[in-house]
């Protein structure tokens, strides 16, 4: 290894960066991984990065308004939104250190009148994606969004009771709606779900209703993680997730599965996340872990406190153990 080297930068030398379309997921895979892992998953394309970093997706938050108080959101911020200057010098900072691609989410991003301009000025040098509720797409905004996103994330988190009460709201069937529009428009389709205890006996159903009916691009079921005392009550239990794998390995929905039970936090391991007020964190989820603000610090010096991002490294999700941790008073 050469000086200075990390251990990422050896695997991408060594390796590259694999990326799934059919699920739209980037992972590092070391020099013996990328044999095996390419015959085994023919879909799967090696990307040999031409950066020197060890970064390849970014989550930036465009706002923190949104239409919604959904029960297990992290975004219970005051409703801050920040000017466009500052999200293109953010953006710009983003492209410079070479990350593939941008995840966009909020907030509801699509609240922003200039959501269009900035996705534009995105996809002309990175891939992008947007994240949704799913409560705002219209058939006008959906056709200026084709030719500027990747494909558009939609929240997903249940049939109808399920989802409604995840949601804080009867907004099922706009929802149905909103993924209609998006398919017609001919943009990918990728559904989030997030299981707790609100929802999660649903989940089953819902992987029969998106495997018959919506057929999206990629499934990803995301891990819920509490924040504070809001949320311990509503997460799942060791035995709830046992039933919940059981049941949807009868559904046989695709590698969904290994997306939820057996990858690895890719936290600290190839991404990174911006807060919309350019606050830098190895996690979405944990706004208390922040190395700095990429307004006030160039982003590639922040990047370059590795040490910082490798706090991560851990068997349990570090942001789960520290609610709880807080809550318990241990």
């Amino acid at each position: 290894m050469k000086s200075g080297e990390t251990k990422w930068l050896k695997l991408l030398r060594e390796g590259g960066i694999g990326y799934d379309p059919s699920h739209f997921e980037f992972f590092l895979l070391n020099r013996v991984q990328v044999k095996k892992f390419l015959k085994e998953n023919k879909n799967v394309k090696l990307i040999k990065p031409k950066f020197e970093n060890d970064f390849f997706e970014a989550f930036v938050d465009l706002t923190y308004r949104c239409n919604l108080r959904c029960r297990h959101c992290h975004n219970q911020y005051e409703p801050y939104e920040p000017p466009l200057r500052d999200i293109l010098k953010i953006l710009k900072q983003v492209f410079e250190v070479g990350v593939l691609h941008i995840s966009f989410g909020g907030g509801e991003p699509t609240l922003r009148k200039d959501l269009v301009k900035i996705l534009s000025f995105t996809y002309k040098r990175a891939s992008c994606s947007i994240t949704t509720n799913g409560t705002t797409m219209t058939d006008e905004l959906a056709k200026k969004l084709k030719d500027c996103v990747s494909y558009i994330s939609v929240s997903l988190d249940g049939m109808r009771r399920g989802h409604n009460l995840m949601r804080n709201a009867d907004i099922f069937d706009r929802v149905l709606e909103s993924i209609k529009i998006i398919k017609e428009n001919g943009i990918r389709l990728r559904i989030i779900t997030v299981p707790t205890k609100l929802n999660y006996k649903e989940i089953p159903k819902l992987a029969r209703f998106l495997k018959r009916k919506i057929k999206p691009n990629a499934w990803k079921i995301m891990r819920f993680i509490p924040e504070n005392e809001r949320g311990l009550d509503i997460m799942l239990s060791d035995e709830e997730e046992r039933w919940l794998y059981n049941q949807l390995r009868k559904v046989k929905y695709g590698k969904v599965m290994d997306q939820f039970y057996k990858l690895k936090c890719p936290i600290g391991d190839g991404v990174f996340s911006i807060y919309a007020n350019g606050d830098v964190s190895p996690c979405g989820f944990f706004p208390q872990l922040t190395v700095g603000n990429c307004l006030k610090t160039p982003l590639r010096k922040l990047l370059k406190a590795f040490e910082f991002f490798k706090r991560c490294e851990f068997d349990e999700c570090l942001a789960i153990a520290y609610w709880r941790s807080r809550v318990s008073g241990k």
